[in-house]
């Protein structure tokens, strides 16, 4: 409390109560110091008066006292009229006041005088003829001088002596004497102060305004304004100052922008970073959250404000799928070997998220808890476990036979016709077995590297078509391709091959999911709309058709919408499609209805 009180008193008011504090202590140590001088000096000044007004009354006296006694009287009095003087006595031989400043001690015996002490008499007879004696519980000095008496008429001399008696007040003496030295000390004390506030004054003047351009820029400073700068001119310690504080302040700029950098920096890391990121206090209250977190599980920053531990995994716990196999954070100890936690939320959509937690012995951040979004990857494995067994199924089934035959072929002897049967099973089982085989190929030629994959070029489509139509035969199906007519079409970005292999599966599949007295037709048209300006290829059958489940399905690998096995196929062929129609930025439409066909259009971009 006393601190901040300093703290708010101004400069000018400093100085001034620190010159009237050192005034004072001058003054204390001045008295203290003075003391006994001013003691002795009361004394020196008493014995001076008395010694003065002792031998001037003696002499008057001595010349006067026969004379005229009412001359000496008016003399001795001007005397008295010194406060200092307490008392004049002049007595004759026979020991009687002839004349005293007191009106009834005249003509009475001197030892009869009531204020004055016998022993005091008695000390002055002992003195010679200057002497003197202090009274000090009468705070008085004494003093006495003898003189010749007159003689008397007809005489010339006398052997009689007369004497003045002076008593002098050391009170008066000591409060003039006192005045006096008080005087000389204010005075003394007058001049130091006046010094020492013209000094003040004069360091004042020098150092107020750079003391308020410093206080004015550290306020600056204090609210992140670097731009005011501190120039200073006069004293070269308040230079100093200013140069030090001005290089500090660039210090600071410099530090603040590299810190703001970095945070920058930091801070955009985590909102444009993938991954989840919540970050918890040494409370466990949550105080960080990126936006990927709030993407990732669709709750918004507000519903997360000052929650806990506890309270973040009720949440999560009710965005679970399985809400008793979630793990809880405020049992998971964390560290930098975290492997994580598996957690499927379905809000609405399936989320499957990798969960690892990282413990920081720091007070601002001491749990930092990273969610990955998986689901893809999830997805993605499934999918390949689900293709590769379901390659190994397809490729198991026709080896199994083409091993069969082969087997039976050598181990026992079948006639001509029966051997030629096996041998065109063992035939057939091989072509669809490269057939699998190329389909593979092909779309992980296109997955891995689909520049390398397509030859790419200008080229007529209507050509295409009806070398397709023309030259399309399936086995053991008697049916043609009917064409329609194809207006003039313009040129297109594509690859003939690939476009004309798409075609063909499709084709195939209208061939094979149709009767052989139903008609497959292929058409081509140029037509815009909100896609750009297109060529629509349709293949059209009218065979058993497709379920909206089925048409779902239908580009999955390894799919097959006939379950019975009487169809053949591999199911990759749609897929093929799907991969070469996109790679030509092109798009794919189904139409189908169960029992009444199907029809797919190939749109490809013009231009």
């Amino acid at each position: 409390m006393v601190a901040e009180r300093i703290g708010q008193i101004s400069l000018g008011r400093f100085i001034l109560l620190w010159g009237l504090s050192a005034t004072l202590i001058l003054m204390a140590i001045t008295y203290v110091l003075g003391r006994e001088a001013v003691d002795k000096r009361i004394w020196q000044d008493a014995e001076v008066l008395g010694k003065a007004e002792i031998t001037r009354l003696s002499l008057i006296a001595e010349r006067v006292i026969v004379q005229d006694r009412a001359l000496l009287n008016e003399m001795l009095s001007q005397s008295v009229s010194d406060p200092r003087i307490k008392q004049i006595l002049v007595a004759g031989p026979d020991g009687r006041v002839v004349f005293s400043t007191h009106v009834g001690y005249k003509g009475r015996l001197i030892r009869e005088i009531p204020d004055l002490d016998p022993s005091v008499l008695d000390q002055l007879a002992d003195k010679g003829p200057l002497y003197s004696v202090s009274d000090k519980q009468e705070s008085r000095l004494y003093f006495a001088q003898s003189f010749a008496w007159p003689p008397p008429p007809g005489k010339i001399r006398s052997d009689k002596l007369g004497f003045v008696l002076v008593s002098i007040n050391l009170a008066n003496t000591e409060y003039e004497t006192r005045a006096e030295i008080m005087r000389d000390q204010l005075l003394v004390a007058g001049i130091f102060l006046s010094a020492l506030l013209l000094l003040l004054a004069g360091f004042f003047y020098l150092t107020h305004k750079p003391l308020s351009d410093l206080t004015l820029a550290a306020d600056r400073y204090r609210t992140g304004d670097f731009s005011h700068k501190v120039s200073v001119s006069g004293i070269r310690e308040m230079k100093d100052l200013a140069e030090s504080f001005s290089m500090m302040s660039q210090e600071i700029e410099r530090m603040l922008s590299r810190l703001q950098q970095s945070e920058f920096k930091f801070r955009s890391l985590l909102e444009h970073s993938p991954a989840g990121i919540l970050a918890f206090d040494e409370s466990g209250k949550l105080a960080y959250m990126n936006v990927a977190f709030s993407a990732m599980t669709g709750i918004a920053p507000r519903q997360l404000e000052g929650i806990s531990l506890n309270e973040f995994d009720a949440l999560m716990r009710r965005l679970c799928r399985n809400p008793l196999q979630y793990p809880p954070l405020s049992d998971q100890p964390g560290g930098a070997e975290d492997a994580g936690e598996t957690i499927e939320l379905q809000n609405p959509e399936l989320h499957i998220m990798l969960r690892s937690v990282i413990d920081l012995a720091l007070p601002q951040l001491k749990r930092i808890v990273y969610f990955q979004d998986i689901t893809i990857l999830s997805v993605v494995d499934r999918m390949k476990s689900e293709f590769i067994s379901t390659a190994a199924h397809e490729l198991r089934t026709p080896m199994s036979m083409v091993l069969g035959y082969a087997e039976l072929l050598l181990t026992n002897r079948y006639s001509e016709s029966d051997r030629t049967a096996m041998i065109e099973a063992i035939h057939t089982q091989a072509k669809r077995i490269v057939y699998l085989l190329n389909a593979l190929l092909d779309l992980a030629r296109i997955e891995a590297g689909a520049d390398k994959a397509f030859n790419i070029g200008r080229h007529a489509i209507g050509p295409l078509l009806q070398s397709l139509a023309a030259s399309f035969i399936q086995h053991d199906d008697p049916r043609r391709v009917k064409l329609a007519p194809i207006p003039e079409l313009p040129p297109l970005q594509i690859d003939p091959e690939k476009i004309g292999q798409a075609l063909k599966n499709c084709l195939s599949n209208a061939y094979k999911f149709s009767s052989p007295e139903s008609e497959v037709s292929l058409s081509a048209a140029r037509v815009s709309g909100e896609h750009g300006d297109e060529v629509a290829i349709s293949i059209r059958d009218h065979g058993i058709g497709m379920t909206p489940e089925q048409m779902a399905r239908m580009f999955d690998r390894f799919y097959r919408a006939d379950t019975s096995g009487k169809i053949p196929g591999t199911g990759l062929g749609m897929s093929l499609v799907k991969e070469i129609v996109e790679y030509h930025k092109g798009r794919i439409e189904v139409a189908s209805q169960l029992g009444a066909g199907t029809e797919i259009t190939i749109s490809l971009p013009v231009g």
